[in-house]
Formats: C-alpha cells, structure tokens, sequence
C-alpha cells in the first residue's frame, strides 16, 4: 500500500503535472490513517514542506521528516507551512513569530510559507476576513505595514539556507514498516551533532562510500549510519549495507534475524541471518572490523562520536541555542538561535579550523568581521551576544588569525550620541481600523505603549 501510495499516487500527479507545466508539492506526512512511508512518499514529489504552528502542537517531527526528505533525495528546497495558528485571532505578531521561525530553520526548514494571507475585498468590514486557521497576514492587520521587516529577515534566513548541503554526522535507517511518519532516534545523539533520516530506497539505489563517509550522488554524507532497535531487514537492504561496510562504513546497531516480507520466504531468513553472522559474529564485543568498515553495537552515540574523533559540530555552551549548518564549497555557514526570552553572552565552539569568523545579521543586512576566536584543536571558539529571541549567521570562508580574544572586541558597547528627553506628541491615524484616540497623545519619554495605563 505505501509503495502504491508513493509511486502510484504521488508518482503519478506528479508526472501528468509536468505534462501540463505544473510541478508537485506536499507535505510529507499525515495524520489519523496516514498509510505511506514518510521518506518514500515525499520523495516522489518535486518539492516537500513540513509545517509548524503559533502557539500551542508545534516543534514536533513534521520539519525534520520533510528535511530528511529533501537532504536524502536531493531535493534544495525545505518549505514548511510556517505560523498557523487557531483562535483567538489578531493577538500574534512577528515579535513572538521569529522565535519558532527561527526553531524551524534548525530543524532543515528554507523555504518559509507565510499561513495565511487572505484578500480583504471589503473596506468596511474591520478588522477584516479571517481563516478559522492562519496567521492574519493581512493588509488590515495593524502591523503590516511594517511587516516588510519581518519577511526581509525571513527572505534573508531562506537565501542563506539554501546555498551548499546541509552538514549532518549521522543518518538514522527509518527501517521498512509501513505506515510510518516519522523515524526512530536510537541511542539519541547528543547535543551538538546533526542527523538525517534515511530510508531502504535511498540505501540500496543512492548511497555510497567515499573516504569513511557514506556519499548520496548529490553529495549530503554522512559519518555514521544507524540501524533501527528492530529485528527486520530485508536481504537486499542487508546486502547493500554489508557492501557499504566493506568499502569503508561504519554501521552502528543490532543484527537483523529476518525479513518483513514474505518475499523469497523461507530462504530470504536463511540468508539473512548467515549473512548477519558473517558480519556481526557472536556480539561478544563492542566493536568488529569488517572489511575496510566497522560494525559497532550495544553502545551510546557519545561512544560512537568519541571513537570516530568526531567533536561536536557547535559546542552551543547554553542549552537553549540551537543551530543548524551548511557547506558551501569550502565556507561553512552556520545558522545560531537564541531560544530564550533574555539577552546571553556564549562562547560557541564551531567544527572549524584556520578560518575567520564573520558575523552576517539577517535583520539588517550587515556583515562584519568577528576579530575575538580561538583556536583549539580542531574547533574555533567565538564569544557571540544573542539579544532576546536573537539570531545570527556566523560564516567561515577566508583564512584568518585572532585579533582579540574579548566579547567586547566582536560586539562593542555602542556611544550614546545625544539624549532625547523632551516631550513627544503622538498622533494616530484617522483611520477605524488602526483604533488610536483622535486627539493627539502626550508621552513624557518614549516607551512601550502596551505598558500605558490609558
């Protein structure tokens, strides 16, 4: 059903679409029946989205799987249905919104789909049509003449995370039941390290070994493959993993002890496990060396990561940063988010070396040197300042030597150039939707009209 489901279905929309001029796009999952395999589903489509909503049932798996998807089948765009929300309407606002847009950029999402915009057609019905579900992107919104701001910011995010392939260390194989939606993160890798999900499709026609790594034909790779906490594998799948190890991989799991299918039953089982023995031998130990690879078992991701010399690709030095990173060429773009409500100062360990650091400010368009590194070992240590909800591209591309070592060498404190300390006078406009007093308004010192007692 899910192979039906993925080359009958979505293969075959997509293919009378491009008869027509159209290409496909879906969001790669479902929910309450959905009977597809996640990877393989988005897969046949020409562009794959996940999606994520304001307030309340988000940051869940729907971006990730739609990542993998894209990562794995070599797709460049991620889109996401970004900032639906429910009731109560016309209470959001993209000072709130940036926080989980910029969650949804480190979870793969590039391609931001504004939900919803809907035509306002008529002028005297304030403050105007709305969506039982969406974001009220809309011309009667009170902020949206100055939503140009916000949406440059995300045009700027979307740009930048599209350029080279996503940098991951470890694929996790989803294994071969069906219907599934999501994959299976186990053991789960510690934080400052990034995964993929990656399917048995995928495996057997597309991966290859390259110098330790496992290689996809649009180049994304891999350091580490992990098989799933089950005891199904189809033999084809097992055969082509053993080849990978052989070759060089490393693989990190249990052994199969038979297929899901009753294809070739019950020779398939036989061979499977003959095979499984040949590669696993008697699990007396940790770690085998097979061929030019390695079959790893019964250990922890930390273990796996020390083994394979593997430092973190950012150490974040605060739990609530997040990131996410991209290769382009030899410059190495990488994505930081400050998840918290409060301004913090880290000093960022990124998988670099011999590079400098720049600072590229996807709100205002700057990008500058950061003087203050250090170099250690393989990692380059950069003190950055997040404000609140803040974010930042820090880019490697040309080679550099530390100036300074200082947070204030990189964000120095700004001059205060003069004091404005009069009176301002307020007028709102005439206009009913915009719902301002119609006599001008006093404020003794600028300030944050939510907090006005009036």
């Amino acid at each position: 059903v899910a192979d039906k489901v993925s080359y009958d279905y979505v293969g075959g929309l997509r293919e009378i679409g491009h008869q027509h001029g159209f290409t496909s796009w879906l969001e790669n999952y479902g929910h309450w029946g959905f009977p597809g395999e996640f990877l393989q589903y988005g897969g046949q489509s020409d562009e794959v989205a996940g999606e994520f909503w304001s307030g309340g049932g988000t940051r869940r798996y729907e971006n990730r799987v739609a990542a993998s998807c894209a990562h794995t089948y070599g797709k460049t765009k991620v889109w996401a249905e970004s900032f639906t929300s429910g009731s109560p309407a016309f209470v959001r606002h993209p000072g709130e919104m940036k926080q989980l847009g910029d969650w949804s950029f480190t979870e793969g999402v590039n391609a931001t789909l504004l939900h919803v915009y809907i035509e306002q057609a008529y002028e005297d019905r304030n403050p105007g049509i709305d969506a039982w579900f969406g974001s009220e992107f809309n011309r009667k919104n009170t902020w949206f003449d100055q939503m140009d701001l916000f949406t440059l910011y995300l045009k700027r995010c979307n740009f930048m995370l599209q350029q080279g392939l996503s940098v991951a260390d470890v694929a996790y194989f989803i294994g071969e039941d069906a219907p599934k939606m999501t994959g299976i993160r186990s053991p789960e890798l510690p934080k400052g390290y990034d995964y993929d999900y990656i399917n048995a499709e995928v495996i057997i026609r597309d991966l290859s070994v390259k110098n330790g790594r496992l290689v996809l034909p649009h180049g994304t790779s891999y350091r580490l493959l992990v098989l799933p906490p089950l005891e199904t594998m189809r033999l084809e799948v097992l055969q082509k993993i053993e080849q990978l190890v052989a070759n060089g991989a490393v693989v990190l799991g249990s052994p199969p002890s038979h297929s899901p299918s009753m294809q070739g039953y019950p020779e398939a089982d036989r061979q499977i496990q003959e095979l499984s023995q040949k590669m696993w031998g008697d699990l007396s130990v940790k770690q085998r060396t097979y061929g030019k690879g390695k079959i790893w078992t019964g250990m922890s991701m930390e273990e796996a990561m020390a083994l394979l010399n593997l430092t973190p690709d950012l150490v974040p030095d605060n739990d609530l940063v997040l990131y996410t990173h991209r290769r382009l060429g030899k410059s190495e773009i990488y994505f930081v988010s400050n998840q918290s409500e409060q301004p913090i100062t880290i000093r960022a360990g990124f998988r670099v070396k011999g590079l400098q650091p720049e600072l590229w400010d996807a709100l205002t368009g700057v990008i500058r040197p950061l003087p203050a590194f250090e170099q250690t070992g393989e990692t380059t240590f950069v003190p950055l300042k997040l404000e609140a909800n803040g974010s930042a591209f820090i880019v490697f591309r040309e080679k550099g030597k530390p100036a300074a070592k200082e947070l204030a060498a990189n964000f120095p404190e700004p001059e205060i150039i003069t004091t404005v300390d009069t009176p301002w006078e307020v007028r709102f406009e005439s206009d009913s939707v915009k719902r301002g007093p119609s006599e001008p308004v006093i404020f003794k010192e600028l300030k944050d009209w939510a907090q006005s007692k009036d």
